[in-house]
């Protein structure tokens, strides 16, 4: 046990040797920062000086490496800058960097040389996957993207690995897109169940219309050349889909619901997303196809309804409504539920021919005894109840009677917990508090609804908690607020006179209140509504001339846009606000639909 006690001459040596390694540390820490001190201030010489006398330890040297070679360029010191190489790669062999640098070094004096290394160190490396992609990488670094290239497919050659998306990737960050396309349509070639991975990467990669462009024409090219492979219709299908070219797609689904025996499906999953981004006339249009042409297959009931609803929503969407239309459409669902009873798969049209009764037709009891013929059949699920549940409370608002409507609203936030119908029932309720003047007990809902799963949801509370907290108090008695609120579900039942009078009163009483955007822009859309035109771009010109920087007027412009070429027919004036659109309000969520309105009046054919 003594024996393992250190005697004082070993605790001496062991205290000066720890000492000298730490004052040596020291040395070289201060040393390296008084050189990248030199280095910052482009005092070279000095830099170099201390980088020489540092360089001697080889564990440093990859930290000052860079550093150094820089300074050494930065004097032009040849000989120091090929000995400073040559230890690296001598230190760290497989340091691809280092036989980059050596390459560089020497295609200042012999290109032919400098080839000759390089490929010498590849060939060292070419069965190596791992020091392939670490030297890809560096060469991608900087910007050899020609080296590269042919380095990947030396692994392609040589190695397991694959290198197809490496490449498409390349092609893309090095401008060639047109080359990256083709190499993304080659892995398809090669392996068709590839076409989903390829089409998750291009949706990211390839978003412009300019890219669109560049992508048709190739992938027509693969679907000329290779008819047999299904992955390159789907690939132009899925193109169109991107574009929102919806009766593009329509015809390339059809030949592929042909091909694949899919009994419609394909063609109605098409007109599904046409729908879903309100591109009813195209939707329309292909549903009619399916029920033309598929009625003896299982797809023709849905195909039928969501025909229906298409024209339902052209309809509702047509100032002023065409009731003739709306008496049509209650004749199509009536037909559609007498045909097949109360079922699952008719709840829809159940649901839509009820509103109709009550929003149009005016007859409340109608769209009741419908609505609760759903409710009580107790075979539906939780959520079928619930959704029918929603519309009745909406139609009991309509008759006047908030009190049964919240009811049902609560009642729904209770069943459905945490679930989207239970965040739709709760923006609901919070609507009705609003309409009652009841604010802060509608902010209560709206705040709890900002972090709402739906985004959807989420953004509608948070903007009628801001238009509520921004007016709230501006005058003594907040009379202004409640006034519009109150107006507001005058336009909910389509007491749309009533409405403007209440407006015009409001303006009477706050001319200088900051809800007045807000009346003008509603007044807009029910003069729209009421088919009165000139009233409605007289509002909109409103906005624009003295609100021009509010958050209205985006809405104002398209809708500008949008009379112009609906209703006024007057083409020119039309693409000058859809331009002007695009121009102004770089930000605005209508600028997608303002470019593809303005490239359909110019006559572009979208390709």
């Amino acid at each position: 046990m003594n024996n393992m006690i250190p005697t004082f001459k070993q605790f001496a040596f062991i205290f000066f040797f720890f000492t000298f390694i730490n004052t040596v540390a020291f040395c070289q820490n201060t040393d390296l920062q008084l050189a990248e001190q030199y280095f910052s201030e482009k005092d070279f010489e000095k830099a170099i000086s201390l980088y020489a006398k540092l360089s001697k330890d080889d564990a440093v040297l990859p930290t000052i490496y860079k550093n150094y070679l820089a300074a050494l360029y930065a004097i032009d010191d040849m000989k120091a800058i090929e000995k400073l190489i040559k230890r690296a790669i001598k230190l760290q062999p497989q340091n691809a960097a280092y036989h980059w640098d050596y390459t560089n070094f020497l295609r200042k004096t012999n290109k032919k040389d400098a080839d000759k290394y390089w490929d010498s160190f590849i060939e060292q490396i070419k069965n190596n996957e791992g020091a392939i992609l670490k030297t890809a990488d560096l060469l991608i670094a900087s910007k050899e993207y020609e080296q590269a290239e042919k380095l990947y497919k030396i692994g392609q050659k040589y190695t397991s690995g694959r290198y197809d998306y490496l490449l498409a990737e390349l092609y893309y960050i090095s401008g060639n897109k047109q080359k990256s396309i083709i190499e993304y349509m080659e892995i398809i070639n090669n392996d068709e169940s590839q076409l989903s991975t390829v089409q998750d990467v291009m949706q990211i990669k390839f978003t412009s219309d300019d890219e669109f462009k560049i992508l048709e024409p190739i992938m027509i090219d693969y679907v000329q050349k290779y008819p047999w492979k299904i992955g390159f219709a789907e690939m132009l299908t899925w193109l169109y889909l991107q574009r929102q070219d919806y009766l593009k797609a329509f015809i390339q689904a059809k030949a592929l619901d042909k091909r694949t025996k899919q009994e419609g499906n394909k063609i109605y999953s098409v007109g599904t997303l046409a729908m879903g981004n309100e591109r009813y006339e195209e939707a329309e249009i292909i549903f009619k196809f399916l029920i033309e042409n598929y009625a003896d297959k299982p797809i023709y009931t849905v195909a039928r309804k969501s025909y229906i609803k298409c024209k339902e929503e052209i309809v509702k969407k047509t100032y002023p409504v065409d009731m003739q239309k709306i008496t049509e459409l209650v004749n199509e669902y009536q037909q559609i539920i007498e045909n097949n009873g109360i079922k699952p798969h008719t709840v829809d049209a159940v649901r839509s021919v009820a509103m109709l009764y009550a929003t149009y037709l005016n007859d409340i009891p109608k769209a009741i005894n419908l609505l609760q013929a759903i409710i009580e059949t107790r075979y539906f699920p939780s959520s079928t109840i619930a959704e029918a549940k929603l519309d009745l409370a909406d139609v009991y608002l309509l008759k006047g009677e908030p009190w049964e409507a919240t009811l049902l609203y609560s009642q729904v936030e209770k069943s459905e917990k945490e679930s989207t119908l239970a965040h739709i029932a709760k923006l609901k309720n919070a609507k009705l508090h609003y309409y009652k003047g009841d604010f802060e007990l509608a902010k209560a809902h709206l705040d709890i609804l900002k972090l709402a799963t739906s985004r959807e949801i989420a953004n509608d509370a948070l903007e009628l908690s801001v238009f509520i907290q921004e007016n709230l108090g501006l005058d003594s008695s907040e009379t202004a607020l409640r006034l519009y609120a109150t107006t507001e579900l005058l336009i909910f039942q389509n007491k749309y006179e009533e409405a403007l009078k209440e407006y015009k009163k409001i303006k009477d009483m706050y001319p200088n209140h900051s809800l007045i955007d807000n009346i003008l822009w509603q007044e807009a859309k029910i003069y729209n509504i009421l088919g009165k035109t000139d009233s409605a771009i007289a509002r909109l010109e409103d906005i624009l001339a003295h609100h021009g920087d509010d958050v209205l007027a985006d809405d104002a412009h398209f809708m500008l846009g949008k009379i112009y070429e609906e209703k006024l027919h007057d083409k020119s004036k039309a693409m000058e606000m859809y331009k002007n659109q695009l121009v102004k309000f770089p930000g605005s969520i209508y600028n997608q639909e303002a470019r593809r309105r303005f490239r359909l009046l110019r006559g572009d054919t979208l390709n």
